[in-house]
């Protein structure tokens, strides 16, 4: 390729406005496809071996688009009911729906739920990989913070068992109760209502 040629690589001297990328010279020289490859944000440690090499031009990084996903066996269903959030439990799913969010839903729950609450659920978009991502790392993080709060709770004493079921669900403790039985019991309220 001619010196000047768009993709070439010129010596620094002849750049203008580039700022050179440090090679050892012991490394092969880079091929014309290699140009892009060059970039780098902190030089190497200089030592009398290397020399400035520049890359110009540098092809654009390609950014994949998001695939749809399909599952076989379910069907993708929208919440647009007037709740923030919403457990579906007429069909004993136990999902939990965020305002128009989709979610993949078995088929035969799918069905009775477009046709008998046209209000609350609508047939729902196709999640995408990047959406599935973003769900599941969410999902983990919910996790997470769930099995934090079950072990603050196995750590809780009496009282402060009492003073968490009051706050969180209105629960009063009879003081002939146990703390083992307590914690059941809060930790099944927790299972049942979740986080409050």
């Amino acid at each position: 390729m001619a010196k000047g040629q768009k993709g070439a690589i010129r010596p620094a001297s002849e750049s203008v406005g580039v700022t050179p990328v440090l090679a050892r010279t012991q490394a092969p020289a880079p091929s014309t496809d290699d140009v892009g490859v060059l970039f780098t944000t902190q030089a190497q440690s200089m030592t009398n071996e290397q020399t400035p090499v520049v890359a110009v031009d540098a092809a654009p990084v390609l950014i994949p688009e998001p695939v749809a996903v399909s599952m076989p066996g379910f069907t993708p269903v929208k919440y647009i009911g007037k709740r923030a959030e919403h457990i579906e439990v007429a069909y004993a799913t136990r999902l939990i729906f965020k305002a128009g969010e989709s979610k993949w839903v078995p088929d035969s729950a799918a069905a009775k739920m477009l046709k008998n609450h046209k209000d609350v659920y609508a047939p729902g978009d196709t999640p995408t990989t990047d959406s599935v991502k973003a769900t599941a790392k969410q999902n983990q993080k919910e996790d997470e913070d769930m099995q934090d709060l079950r072990d603050s709770i196995s750590y809780m004493d009496k009282d402060s068992l009492a003073k968490f079921a009051k706050i969180h669900y209105q629960v009063d403790f009879d003081a002939k109760v146990t703390t083992a039985e307590r914690r059941a019991k809060v930790i099944g309220l927790i299972d049942q209502y979740g986080t409050a």
